[in-house]
Order: C-alpha cells, then structure tokens, then sequence
C-alpha cells in the first residue's frame, strides 16, 4: 500500500493536511550530500530521494539538528528494525515450546540494550532543511552478520579468560568481573539469536555450555555488592547517586555487611554566623573504599557552597544543600557513561 493510499483511506482531513505540508518541507530541503547505489537521485535539490530497496537487507532514515545526531537516530532505528524482528520470532519459538511467559520476558530482555552489531552500515544520502538534518543509512545482510559474529566471539573469548581465572579472584575482583559477564551473556543471547534468524546458525554446544557457565556465575556471585552511605543532610545527594547507580547497573545495597566496597558520602557544615543574615558553608566528601584492604579507590570533593537567608539557619542551609546537590548532579551527568569506573569500582 502506498503512502497516499494510507493517507486518504485511514488519516482525518487535519492529519492529511499535516502530512502534505510535511512532504512539501522535505521535498523543498536542499541537498548537502550523496551517494548514489541504485535509489532514486534525479536531482541534487531533492532531500532524502533514495528509498526502501530489495537489494538491501535494512533501510532507515534519521533526523535532527545535527548531522551525527541524525546519523545517531539513524542507527537506532536500524537497530530497532533488526531486533523486533527477532524478538517476535523468539516469542513466538517460546509459545510454541510451550515455555513460560518468564522466557518470553527473558528473549524481550535481551534487546533491551544498545549492542545490536549494525558497525557495516552505510551512509547513502543525508541533506538539510532548514534547521534540521536528514540521514539515510542502509546495512547489508552479509555485513550485519560478519559484525555480529565478530563481536560475538569476542565475548566468548571473554568470557572463557574470565571463567579460567575465577577461582583465583579476590570476593572484590569476582564482583568486579560481574559487569564483564553480564555484558557477555547479554551479547552472547542476543547476538546467537541475530545470527539464528538472519544466517540460520545455531549457537554450537561448546558455546552454549559457557553461556550456561556464566549464568551460574552471575547467580552464584548475586550477593556481591557494594555499600551506599550518607549523612541525613545528604539525603537529596544520596538519592541522586543512587539513582546513577541504577542507571549504571551497579549492584549496591544501603547494608555494609558483607560488602565488597563501601561508597561514602559525608558534609561539612559550618554557620558562619548566628544572626541575620544566617550563613552556611556546606561541603562534602564522597570516598570509595574496598572493603578487604581498606584501599581508597576513589575520592570527590563537592564543594565548599554557601547558602545565605533572613529567615533562618535551616533556611540557610537547604540552600547550601540544593547548590551541592545540583554541582553533585553535574558530575553524575559527566560520568554518566563511565560512573563505574569513576568510582573505581570497575576496571
């Protein structure tokens, strides 16, 4: 069905409007670069001519104020396409079997991360219009599952090294390795399952045998954490890296026993004066400590702040607060990608 018969037959009039004056706006954008391979390029005035083709296992378009922001929802989008449709056909293999819906949920949540093998794509066209950026990027069969079986390989080799030396490991090293064989159990699912459905290769025993292995390994290893600690004047900072170490996927509990490291966070308050106006000089220390050796693996100062008011010292005081919390939020938001090993935490 073509895109105006989709228009007339199901979208009200308003929408129809919509979606013509849209189709004019791209079809006005001017043309910054491209590269021809068999689509549709008549004119270097038209945005995004190229298409869908039969020849080309995925296609998708991306768009936004930047060139690589618009590359970057691209390849998401790409992504998304080869997942779907592995995880309806992985679905529907677990209903078949007659398996729980916890396996259903379990082949859903192997595509929940960002490790889908897309490295042979190809930029065909991108242009602009007017603040806007337009990408069209296309990826082969023959490329998707040469990526797909590098990386693959990669965590099984990973995970084999891991898995020789960890009777060796230290309680603190073995739950250091955790994010090591979540990562290659993740890769390991999802990637045996591209390759299953796009080049008809099943996972070979040998292999499917470490995966078992790793599991076992997260499973026997779940009780390694580390410790969260604060003062209860930092709860709203406490709160923020909890929050980040969610995000992080790290593995914490607000209990020291039994903990491999302890994050602390402690303050400093001052009054600097006990009239009006009410003072305060508000710092923080935040230490990463191993709990075996007592090795301080990282250390942060936030501030000194000061937090000023007629009214009162508390008032004086939440001010200082809200000032840490918001300099503690920008460093969160700078280690966003690599929190754990900021923490020294990870490798």
């Amino acid at each position: 069905m073509s895109l105006y018969t989709v228009m007339f037959n199901v979208m009200p009039l308003k929408s129809i409007i919509v979606g013509v004056f849209i189709l004019l706006t791209l079809v006005s954008c001017k043309n910054i670069e491209s590269f021809t391979s068999g689509y549709s390029n008549d004119s270097s005035d038209i945005c995004l001519t190229s298409t869908d083709s039969a020849t080309v296992a995925f296609f998708a378009t991306g768009s936004s104020t930047t060139l690589e922001a618009a590359k970057l929802n691209a390849k998401q989008e790409l992504a998304s396409q080869i997942s779907s449709k592995v995880s309806v056909n992985s679905e529907t293999s677990d209903y078949t079997n007659g398996e729980s819906s916890t396996a259903v949920f379990k082949s859903e949540a192997k595509f929940q991360t960002e490790s889908i093998a897309i490295d042979g794509y190809r930029v065909v066209e991108s242009c602009k219009s007017g603040r806007d950026y337009y990408v069209a990027i296309e990826l082969s069969k023959q490329n998707l599952i040469q990526a797909t079986t590098s990386r693959m390989n990669k965590a099984l080799t990973e995970g084999r090294k891991l898995l020789a030396s960890s009777n060796s490991l230290s309680r603190f090293e073995r739950y250091r390795a955790k994010s090591t064989v979540k990562e290659s159990v993740s890769v390991i699912n999802t990637y045996s399952l591209i390759l299953k459905q796009y080049d008809n290769q099943e996972l070979p025993a040998t292999d499917r045998k470490l995966l078992t292995q790793l599991e076992e390994y997260l499973i026997d290893n779940k009780d390694l954490v580390v410790a969260v600690n604060y003062d209860t004047e930092l709860k709203p900072i406490g709160r923020a890296l909890e929050l980040a170490l969610d995000d992080a996927k790290v593995d914490y509990s607000r209990k020291h026993r039994g903990a491999v490291a302890v994050i602390s966070l402690a303050s400093q308050r001052t009054n600097k004066s006990r009239n009006k106006p009410f003072i305060i000089n508000l710092t923080a220390q935040l230490n990463v400590v191993r709990s075996d050796t007592r090795q301080l693996l990282s250390s942060y100062e936030l501030g000194p702040v000061i937090g000023t008011s007629n009214l009162s010292n508390e008032r004086a005081f939440a001010l200082a607060q809200g000032k840490l919390t918001q300099q503690f939020k920008q460093y969160l938001k700078k280690h966003s990608k690599d929190l754990r090993h900021a923490l020294g935490i990870d490798q």
